[in-house]
């Protein structure tokens, strides 16, 4: 920039006194603007935005094969920029799967950058083949501006990406300081329970927790300490993410609050945590004795309460199953919440006296749920994958009217081509063809003829039409009219084609619902049903041209590559509120269960079971408009008997359904359809795979919780009306040949005297 000076001074008198105006003036503009001249060009300078570091899962813990945080940090360039950040990851088949960071609209991605501003940008990854790259774009429309690769267990500043063990169950702790609880350090835990140990990740801020329900799907256990005033706070001040905690837990998740001293400003009444607690704060009271605790525990040492001031919570008439009292003061509550649990613990564990107790750990795996009384493990560690642990894996995979070829067939037609090829076509020539040359002829025909009829053979077999298989569970918690859904499908394509679907559930009457709160993603079938992702390393996340992407909402995959005569899954969950189902009323005199339930739903439930408490009551077929009444004298067997009792019946059934089903098959149907409704119930641990059930699918925390629930499957003819649609380019993918099944649950709570 040049200053020009207008002036009546003499020319004459201008030029001689050049230097001193020359030096005067830039004296000047440096007061003026404050720095050294050349700075302005260095601020000018342009500059771009850069990812500063990215954090996945839970202080970077995660699983694959399910929903998991991701946080990054961006820094602005010099110029305002509208961008949006895209993370690229494998999925199970190993193809790359693009997920993008949540933006200002619903329907989009995008987020304003402010010049040389840092910003916070979230989204969720779903991550399937491991150990491999994460990759972290910022794009401006086509053009990609920043680039940050993350590969697991690698730590790069301030971004994490690590590969916690599948097996392991995934506490989440919010407001506690290093291992408060006495989980994390394997010293603390008895060899007795040295198995049960979870991975323990502490969360110092709130702002810290997913904006979204599914951003939970990595962990277990939830678990809020309220001693450090600061953290009720930051949720009181950030409802978005309450809100999120609140989805997951009534979506079937598992949260402990721990209270104490602080009671009266966590159980206020616009606290935004009272609403998990059992029930309304009568008064604080002092806790003279721990009895109850001790003996909880399961432990061989006392509590030393010695110059000890504990305060405890008194609730009124807390709802849920007390498992732990003084007098009249509940301590431990396990409280149904939703169709999910609310572990109430009304002692603070993270604060003397209980943190020099030898039994502390003990006490704290029992208090949220870890372990039971027996040293048994109350649930066992959650899948890898919330995938088809609810469905029965071979009902899904089998396609009618796309089979493929038994191997007899194919070994015959090789063996009918190596002949045809070689002495049938040599004796035919010898005996009626004049000269042997005419093999140049039959021969390149035989070879025509015998291709152009294994394509036909192997068309006639696979079909040409897409097929999709439907496995669907939707749960109701009559209590609060809160419904949830998960849906698997499995799609097989007879060609290479890409398929952008989205999917479109139905309430219990068989209508479509006209606005609901889901998911949809690719799945696991295979592997990860069983629990165990594949495990290698596989570029194909940088290297594949097929990528397709998750939705800005969350709610549709676009452009999803399926190869020739190829399936892949996909799956769904959602949650509305409902007043579909049938209703009922129970209650519980001297540990008998009175009470009616009414079918009025347009169809009949088919082999209807209620379970209460340890009790499982056949109710068989229940047709509409049909009522079911339970008294004493009501037909009743052991939850754990009844999976026994009904293991041969329920086999033969299945088998019966599809002649075709060897043992083998309809075993791994029974064991996939039935056993993980109750794991724990019965037995805790599926006796034919040892292997672990979704927590969400298991809803022996509810029966613990004193519900009672209602299970019931329908006929095909109403399952193709109540299952969730599953739409191709907004049309509706359908065919004759497509199965789909429906397993029902209704949660009724009971009325205790």
């Amino acid at each position: 920039m040049s200053f020009r000076r207008y002036s009546p001074t003499p020319a004459s008198r201008c030029k001689r006194s050049t230097p001193h105006i020359l030096l005067t003036s830039a004296i000047l503009l440096i007061g003026l603007c404050g720095t050294h001249p050349f700075a302005s060009a260095e601020e000018n300078k342009s500059v771009a935005p850069e990812i500063l570091s990215v954090s996945v899962g839970f202080q970077g813990y995660f699983k694959p094969g399910v929903w998991a945080p991701v946080e990054t940090i961006v820094q602005g360039g010099s110029e305002p920029l509208d961008a949006a950040l895209e993370l690229i990851g494998a999925d199970g088949d190993g193809l790359p799967f693009i997920t993008t960071s949540l933006g200002g609209a619903p329907e989009s991605s995008i987020i304003h950058l402010a010049p040389r501003e840092k910003s916070t940008l979230h989204a969720f990854v779903r991550m399937g083949r491991l150990p491999g790259p994460l990759t972290v774009r910022l794009v401006a429309g086509e053009r990609e501006i920043a680039r940050k690769i993350l590969h697991s267990n690698d730590s790069v500043g301030d971004s994490a990406f690590i590969e916690p063990r599948n097996d392991k169950r995934l506490i989440v702790t919010i407001g506690a300081d290093d291992d408060a609880l006495g989980l994390k350090d394997a010293a603390n835990w008895p060899t007795s329970l040295s198995r049960f140990q979870p991975t323990t990740v502490e969360i110092a801020s709130v702002s810290q927790l997913p904006l979204r329900w599914f951003g939970y799907e990595t962990a277990n256990v939830v678990v809020i300490c309220t001693d450090r005033s600061e953290i009720l706070r930051q949720f009181t001040a950030d409802p978005a993410r309450i809100e999120a905690l609140d989805l997951w837990v009534r979506m079937g998740g598992r949260l402990a609050l721990f209270v104490g001293a602080q009671g009266e400003k966590v159980l206020a009444p616009d606290s935004p945590l009272t609403r998990f607690a059992p029930g309304p704060l009568e008064k604080m009271m002092p806790l003279k004795q721990v009895g109850s605790l001790e003996t909880f525990s399961g432990g061989a040492s006392a509590l030393d309460l010695r110059g000890a001031n504990l305060r405890v919570p008194k609730l009124v008439k807390p709802e849920g199953a007390v498992e732990a009292r003084e007098a009249d003061v509940p301590l431990v509550i396990r409280r149904p919440y939703g169709l999910g649990e609310v572990f109430f613990v009304a002692a603070d564990l993270n604060a003397p006296p209980f943190t020099t107790w030898k039994e502390r750990t003990r006490l704290t795996a029992r208090a949220i749920g870890l372990i039971d009384g027996s040293e048994r493990e109350d649930e066992l560690p959650s899948r890898a994958a919330v995938g088809l642990s609810e469905a029965p894996q071979a009902f899904i995979e089998r396609f009618q009217g796309a089979r493929p070829l038994p191997f007899a067939y194919v070994a015959g037609f090789i063996v009918v081509y190596i002949l045809l090829i070689g002495p049938i076509e040599f004796l035919l020539l010898k005996k009626f063809a004049p000269k042997m040359t005419l093999t140049w002829i039959t021969f390149p025909l035989i070879v025509v003829v015998t291709c152009a009829a294994a394509y036909f053979i192997a068309d006639a077999y696979k079909g040409r039409a897409v097929i999709v298989n439907q496995i669907s569970v939707i749960d109701v918690d009559v209590k609060t009219k809160f419904a949830r859904g998960a849906s698997w499908f499995d799609l097989f394509s007879p060609s290479a084609e890409t398929f952008s679907l989205s999917t479109s559930p139905h309430d219990l009457d068989g209508k479509p619902l006209a606005s609901v709160d889901q998911y949809a993603a690719w799945a696991e079938v295979g592997s990860a049903v069983r629990g165990r992702l594949r495990l290698h390393n596989d570029d194909r996340a940088e290297s594949s041209t097929n990528v397709y992407r998750e939705s800005p909402r969350y709610d549709a995959v676009c452009n999803a590559p399926v190869m020739t005569c190829s399936t892949k899954a996909f799956a769904c969950r959602w949650r509305y509120e409902t007043t579909a189902f049938p209703p009922g009323e129970f209650k519980d005199e001297l540990q008998t269960l009175i009470g009616s339930v009414t079918n009025t739903l347009p169809y009949s439930l088919k082999n209807a079971v209620l379970f209460y408490d340890r009790w499982a009551y056949e109710l068989g077929e229940l047709k509409s408009g049909d009522a079911a009444r339970f008294g004493p004298m009501s037909s009743r067997v052991e939850i754990s008997t009844y999976f026994i009792k009904r293991r041969e019946t329920l086999f033969e059934s299945i088998r019966a359904a599809d002649p075709g089903l060897n043992e083998t098959d309809a075993r791994r149907d029974f064991e996939a359809s039935l056993f993980p409704l109750f794991a724990h119930a019965a037995g805790g641990r599926d006796p034919a795979k040892d292997e672990t059930p979704t927590p969400t699918s298991d809803l022996s925390g509810l029966l613990r919780g004193g519900r009672a629930i209602l299970v019931a499957g329908l006929s095909d003819k109403d399952a193709h009306a109540v299952a969730t649609s599953l739409r191709r380019d907004d049309r509706p993918l359908d065919d004759s040949r497509d199965r789909r099944a429906v397993v029902l649950r209704f949660a009724y709570p009971v009325n205790k005297n």
